[in-house]
């Protein structure tokens, strides 16, 4: 039975006074109106787990006064439950809420998807590490749980471009040919090359990518294609030198970009297309090595031109892939 079909049984709640029961609580949720003060937010709600502040005070919120997280499990972390944020001390967004209930409590308990959903955001934009520890972390589910930890990563955060991408990685979609319009492929702008995942420098959104292609929300595609979907037989497991595998990238037919930049810097003055996919390399192995005046947060440029030597250095430090740790390690 698939997970879609699940979602429309009939929500049975095992304690509908428990507020860390992930279908009442979305149900709580749906009752929040823009408008609303901290104080009526409460009474719905409860108190937050976690309270997020703005740039000017120390915290992380950009444009808002103050956020209320709700399941979370330690400062900063994801808002398993929901999430509120205010401005002017009135409600002006709610997450979690697009029109779909989380997974039902027959398909998993209330806190399972936990630790999974924690795995997950930490998942960022050209970090091959955090997609493969997150694709081996579902992988261990099965078919129909890893949907459902994918759709309410989708629910909670509205992460459409990583769930296409991990999607495919865990359902074999990267490695099916796609049609002339790359836009299309399952996985586009993430492909993979020795079980590691490089991401294009491009944006792609529900839009497309450059103004190419159409791609719906992850829940509607998931929707339509899932029964047609097999989970990959083995985790990825990428090579213990990962370093051959960039120039493996940059010849790979799903690469669009040539070598019209060669191995420098482009004319504008920043970092080649090239140069962004090594550096994906760069990030896969940081646990092991971490190359100099590379911080792991940083916007530091890495030119292709240095292949050679940051190879060089990796080499010398004996690394491998653990797939215990599920990282890069060095040698003893």
């Amino acid at each position: 039975m698939l997970i879609f079909a699940a979602v429309a049984i009939a929500l049975q709640l095992h304690d509908s006074g428990n507020r860390s029961d992930r279908i009442e609580f979305y149900h709580r949720l749906l009752l929040v109106r823009k408008g609303w003060g901290a104080a009526r937010v409460r009474e719905v709600l409860g108190a937050p787990n976690d309270v997020l502040l703005p740039i000017g005070q120390g915290g992380r919120n950009y444009s808002t006064d103050f956020s209320w997280s709700y399941g979370t499990h330690g400062h900063t972390t994801l808002a398993s439950r929901g999430q509120v944020r205010f401005e002017a001390g009135r409600v002006v967004w709610v997450s979690g809420t697009p029109g779909r209930p989380p997974p039902p409590m027959a398909l998993m308990s209330d806190a399972e998807p936990d630790r999974h959903l924690l795995v997950a955001s930490r998942l960022g934009a050209y970090d091959p590490l955090s997609f493969i520890q997150t694709v081996n972390d579902l992988l261990p589910l099965g078919k129909q749980k890893a949907l459902a930890v994918l759709l309410e990563f989708d629910r909670i955060v509205g992460g459409t471009d990583g769930c296409f991408a991990i999607a495919a990685a865990l359902f074999g979609l990267m490695d099916r040919p796609g049609p002339t319009n790359r836009s299309y492929w399952p996985g586009y702008p993430t492909y993979l090359v020795d079980d590691i995942p490089f991401t294009l420098p491009i944006r792609f959104g529900s839009a497309g990518a450059s103004g190419g292609g159409f791609r719906p929300r992850f829940f509607t595609y998931a929707m339509e294609q899932s029964k047609y979907w097999v989970m990959r037989p083995k985790p990825l497991k990428p090579p213990d030198d990962p370093f051959p595998s960039f120039l493996r990238s940059i010849k790979d037919r799903r690469y669009p970009f040539g070598n019209e930049e060669g191995w420098g810097e482009n004319a504008a003055g920043g970092y080649s297309n090239q140069g962004r996919m090594l550096k994906q390399v760069l990030e896969l192995v940081r646990t092991a090595w971490q190359a100099p005046g590379l911080d792991p947060a940083s916007r530091v440029f890495v030119s292709a031109r240095d292949y050679n030597a940051y190879h060089r250095a990796f080499l010398a430090m004996g690394a491998h892939w653990d797939s215990r740790r599920q990282c890069y390690v060095r040698a003893r």
